[in-house]
């Protein structure tokens, strides 16, 4: 579960997702106005809004709260308060919506490549709003959630059912435009750019908004200058260590427990992980490094990272996760190499988390020798890895992977070697314990 939040927090994630559905109404109201189609959930309230004389902002503001409907009658009594939160925040969607309509109301393109021009710019602004929605990590517009709780209840992936929603939308969307207005609008070549553009985009944004959020909504009273050690005699010692791609992490860890006469848990977790959630180890290692990167939704679900993270199954990995790091850490001295162990553990006692880092020459020569790879390939290797870390970290625990402060001890590899790095950390230990 997600790290706990205070009041202020949680007030300026709202602050920032709402700035976020403002972004995105202006995103889709720009898609809308190039006449080259619009989003799949757009489309339905965008020809509506044609026939009858009801505002798009208005028309789309009642397909949310049907979806929200079917939502209430599937969870009933399982409707939490952050579900409930759909109402007012579709509605303040569907005002942005209404609002950025007038105030574009001048922008009428008539060339083709203004018309595209256009289009583009909206997806970005779409993208944008969306990225910025995932970031701040509070509740979810009405569409999205709808597809989301459809798919739990029919026990189906939900890049499946969205991408069937999407497909259906469309297809209404059509029909109504045909038969209400004798011709297709709303409905074009735009939509399927949409569809393509906007996920890749917003997943892309998302990334660079994560760092910058996790400083933005923390407060400052709740920001501590370093992670103390509480000592307590008889308790077992863990030792955690979490590290930079190519700075030896896990080799490390090997000799400190080697050197201490200390179990090693490292990659072995993913099978504890896989047995204590009831999945197969191959499943467990694809989620903890796929979080909302997965091609088939990128490519074919619009919206999917805003939502395909918080799936069950996630959820369930990280719980998993959870169980396991109490049970490793009640079983006796141990040393735990990654999987958000320094974390999961921070309020036991007996417990040093160290970082492992090294500069960029020594951990691409690291790579290089680790994989047989050249030095282009090992730095696509070290990126990637710390990249998909810092994704399933910032998420699940709500800090930012590359702040240190929250270790015991933090050490440069490139300085000490692996070997000097795990005499550094023993002796410490010895002067501590």
């Amino acid at each position: 579960m997600a790290a706990r939040r205070s009041k202020g927090e949680i007030g300026k994630r709202y602050l920032f997702m709402i700035l976020g559905l403002l972004f995105n109404a202006f995103g889709v109201v720009l898609l809308t106005k190039s006449s080259l189609g619009t989003s799949p959930i757009a489309s339905i309230p965008y020809v509506l809004s044609e026939y009858f004389p009801i505002s798009m902002g208005t028309l789309n503001f009642a397909l949310y709260f049907l979806f929200f409907v079917v939502q209430l009658l599937i969870l009933r009594k399982k409707m939490t308060a952050s579900d409930w939160m759909q109402i007012p925040l579709s509605m303040c969607y569907s005002v942005f919506l209404d609002l950025c309509i007038s105030l574009a109301a001048a922008y009428q393109p008539k060339e083709y490549g203004v018309m595209l021009g256009g289009l583009l710019l909206g997806c970005i602004f779409r993208s944008l709003g969306i990225s910025m929605q995932v970031v701040a990590d509070v509740a979810m517009l009405s569409g999205e959630a709808f597809v989301l709780v459809l798919a739990k209840a029919l026990k189906k992936e939900y890049s499946i059912v969205k991408l069937v929603s999407d497909a259906l939308m469309v297809i209404i969307a059509v029909v109504l435009s045909y038969v209400l207005l004798g011709d297709v609008i709303g409905v074009r070549e735009g939509t399927l750019i949409v569809v393509l553009l906007v996920a890749p985009l917003s997943n892309s944004m998302t990334e660079s908004l994560f760092p910058i959020g996790n400083r933005l909504f923390k407060c400052k009273a709740e920001v501590l200058p370093g992670k103390e050690i509480s000592v307590k005699e008889g308790a077992p010692l863990i030792i955690t260590i979490s590290s930079q791609s190519g700075s030896g992490g896990h080799r490390i860890g090997k000799l400190v427990a080697e050197k201490l006469g200390m179990k090693l848990y490292d990659n072995s977790i993913i099978d504890m992980i896989a047995k204590e959630g009831g999945f197969e180890p191959e499943y467990v290692r694809d989620r903890m490094v796929g979080l909302y990167t997965n091609r088939f939704w990128e490519f074919f679900v619009e919206n999917y990272s805003q939502v395909s993270y918080q799936m069950d199954n996630y959820e369930a990995i990280y719980e998993a996760q959870e169980r396991v790091m109490e049970k490793l850490a009640a079983e006796g001295n141990c040393v735990i190499v990654g999987y958000c162990s320094e974390y999961l553990l921070k309020e036991r006692e007996n417990v040093f988390s160290v970082h492992i880092h090294a500069n960029e020459e020594a951990k691409l020569k690291f790579l290089e020798q680790e994989y047989k790879v050249t030095s282009r390939r090992a730095k696509e290797i070290m990126l990637s890895h710390d990249r998909e870390r810092a994704r399933y970290f910032n998420h699940f625990t709500g800090e930012d992977w590359s702040e240190t402060g929250r270790f015991s001890l933090s050490l440069d590899s490139s300085l000490f070697g692996l070997d000097g790095t795990a005499d550094i950390i023993c002796n410490v230990i010895g002067k501590i314990i």
